[in-house]
């Protein structure tokens, strides 16, 4: 792990899977012999309105328990949502910022006062392409797998698997890990 601690913001909306793909991580996290803490923030506890996800992964117990303001990982599932927040609060010239959205990448970069990496691809559509709906949140945690480099592809779909699978069924669950390998192999 690169720091002690190793911090995550997820911008979604509610209804989106942000606080799943939280929980994921963290998880997958944790079955590695990490330490883990997850929480998300809404803002109003409806479909979709703004929230956030932190996650913190660690070698050692943590003992803060504030929102993430400097992450090493920025995750924003939908692209509106960057009408509304500013991304700098979060990012750091070594943070990854991972976004669902079809505009160019010199466009995002423009808004971007560091030189942090910036992946940019639009998940929407691969996660149409592999499931039939709308959940960006798949593709988004493989493509976070491959940049942030502190989980692997395999960590993240055995927990996907396990997850989803007693709630969602032997299909469902195969096609939301296509679409994280889809996202992976995007980046």
């Amino acid at each position: 792990m690169p720091e002690d601690i190793f911090e995550i913001v997820v911008h979604g909306r509610a209804g989106q899977g942000a606080k799943s793909m939280a929980q994921i991580i963290a998880e997958a996290a944790m079955f590695r012999g990490n330490c883990i803490q997850t929480f998300p923030s809404y803002s109003a506890e409806k479909t979709g309105a703004p929230m956030q996800a932190y996650v913190r992964i660690s070698k050692k117990p943590i003992k803060t328990h504030s929102p993430v303001r400097k992450a090493d990982a920025v995750i924003v599932l939908d692209p509106t949502l960057l009408e509304t927040i500013d991304l700098n609060i979060n990012l750091t010239d070594k943070s990854v910022l991972v976004i669902n959205t079809t505009k160019p990448l010199e466009k995002i970069r423009k808004g971007i006062r560091c030189k942090c990496r910036v992946v940019a691809f639009d998940a929407e559509q691969v996660s149409i392409n592999h499931g039939g709906k709308n959940f960006p949140n798949m593709p988004l945690l493989g493509a976070f797998a491959k940049t942030a480099g502190i989980l692997d592809l395999k960590s993240i779909t055995e927990h996907v698997r396990c997850i989803f699978l007693h709630k969602l069924g032997q299909e469902i669950t195969a096609k939301n890990i296509e679409a994280v390998k889809a996202g992976y192999g995007a980046v």
